[in-house]
């Protein structure tokens, strides 16, 4: 399976699987992360993620960036 997460806005707040990734083919691109709280994009099972033109502001504190 091939999927591309494109063009998203993820606010304030959110934990983790911004997304999260098992056994397929990711392409995440121009994406913008505004303080995550545990991780923003995830993966298990070995998938393969491309990450292109993401934009990451990480949260204020330095215990939850990861």
């Amino acid at each position: 399976m091939q999927v591309t997460l494109a063009y998203n806005h993820f606010r304030r707040g959110l934990v983790q699987r911004m997304p999260r990734c098992r056994w397929s083919f990711f392409h995440v691109v121009n994406n913008d992360y505004t303080h995550w709280i545990m991780f923003a994009i995830g993966g298990s099972q070995h998938p393969t993620i491309i990450s292109q033109g993401n934009q990451f502001l990480g949260p204020p504190n330095r215990a939850g960036r990861r």
